[in-house]
């Protein structure tokens, strides 16, 4: 069955045909030398407390690679683990285990897109990022296709961590140093940090929210990043972590309060996220309808709140416009829809088709009509229903996965207008 990868994967910059590096023990670094740390980096007398050698900060996940190389444990740290970051950082661990991040390995629908797929390898770059995390190891590839990797078990396999998805050292560990949004010398903290600028950055999100498949160059299967770079957000300096990763108050580490960008890494999985994206806008109705009359509304939606398209990423995630009238009994519905999304074939040659999201800025304006019978019982009240639907994926994908509408739709607006009836 050829079902297009992309449906389970985040998202991946560029093609891969390099295989992994081969399991070998890397040393442990010690954060240890003569240079001074960074400015403002110092105790509370307003000493330096202790001088250490930074590390040269390299790219947090390389383009190109299949996937992080070996991450070895930090010595201030007893584990890779997410759960060993738990006791001090409590309120960012438990931000990030409602998160779509902590799930992006363990979730049922990712776990059967990634059993249908043919070209998986691509999925495991995002969903399990360390090497660690995976089960094999991608030797080469059979006739130099990317969609058949010779591989050999992981001797160095953890599966807790690959149970975690994207845990807190697929982003904040590498080469035996813990990075962080800002450096933390010796006698400041129970463990050296050191900030990497690539937090600060919407490029670091284009690590996995970004994805050229092989033929699809001129068109990305995940454009996100792309879609943002365009746009007047971009040039604003809007990022992406403003949006998705807002500045909250809570506990950071031990007993220190302050402000830090969540680690619940908002998106499409959270209806007030969706509902922030856009507005929707219900024209003038008639005061009072009578029966046998026609009535016209014109209803706008407008993407006011998202600085890419909407909606965006997954190319089979799509969102319905749905206007109907409810409120009198025997009344029809008269339920009338319109989708936006962009239609992306499920088979190798991933063929376009027609794309009717919302860019930055964009709207859809359509005309609901609807004429009262004349038999409706009078006086009553109709009500004009208007909703958004966020659909994961379309219904020939849901078929083939056996999944229920309730499964993968889901109400994220509704609004409703009362118009009386004479």
């Amino acid at each position: 069955m050829a079902v297009l990868t992309a449906v389970c994967c985040l998202g991946v910059t560029g093609a891969f045909a390099q295989p992994e590096d081969p399991p070998a023990e890397t040393a442990e670094g010690e954060a240890e030398g003569d240079a001074e740390p960074e400015a403002g980096e110092t105790g509370e007398t307003g000493e330096v407390e202790a001088k250490f050698q930074l590390p040269e900060p390299a790219p947090l996940f390389p383009p190109g690679e299949p996937s992080v190389p070996y991450q070895e444990v930090p010595a201030e740290l007893p584990a890779l683990s997410a759960q060993s970051c738990n006791a001090c950082h409590g309120t960012l661990h438990d931000e990030w285990s409602g998160s779509g991040h902590a799930q992006a390995w363990q979730s049922d629908l990712y776990q059967e897109a990634l059993a249908a797929a043919e070209e998986p390898v691509y999925c495991l770059r995002c969903h399990v990022p360390l090497l660690n995390q995976r089960r094999e190891v991608v030797r080469g590839y059979s006739e130099e296709l990317l969609s058949r990797p010779t591989t050999d078990p992981n001797p160095r396999f953890d599966p807790t961590l690959e149970s975690e998805g994207v845990g807190c050292a697929a982003c904040h560990i590498r080469e035996g140093h813990i990075w962080g949004h800002r450096t933390l010398p010796p006698k400041q903290a129970p463990h050296v940090s050191v900030r990497h600028p690539e937090y600060s950055g919407a490029e670091f999100c284009a690590s996995c929210h970004q994805l050229t498949w092989p033929g699809t160059e001129e068109k990305p299967l995940y454009n996100t990043y792309g879609e943002w770079k365009a746009s007047a957000w971009s040039e604003a300096g809007v990022l992406c972590q403003d949006c998705h990763m807002p500045l909250v108050l809570g506990v950071v580490g031990g007993t220190r309060t302050a402000a830090h960008p969540t680690h619940r890494i908002l998106g499409a999985s959270d209806d007030q996220m969706l509902s922030r994206a856009v507005s929707v806008l219900v024209g003038t109705t008639p005061p009072a309808l009578q029966r046998g009359t026609e009535m016209t509304v014109p209803v706008r939606v407008l993407n006011t709140g998202a600085g890419h398209y909407f909606p965006t990423g997954n190319p089979h995630a799509w969102v319905e416009l749905r206007i109907r009238c409810e409120g009198i009994e025997g009344l029809d519905p008269a339920e009338a829809s319109w989708p936006l999304r962009r239609v992306v074939g499920l088979e190798p040659d991933h063929e376009e088709g027609e794309d009717t999201r919302l860019p930055p800025g964009g709207e859809l304006l359509v005309e609901y009509t609807f004429t009262p019978g004349k038999k409706l019982t009078a006086p009553s009240t109709l009500e004009l229903v208007v909703e958004l639907v966020y659909h994961r994926m379309p219904a020939e994908l849901a078929e083939r996965y056996g999944k229920q509408p309730q499964d993968v739709s889901r109400v994220f607006h509704r609004q409703v207008v009362k118009i009386p009836v004479r």
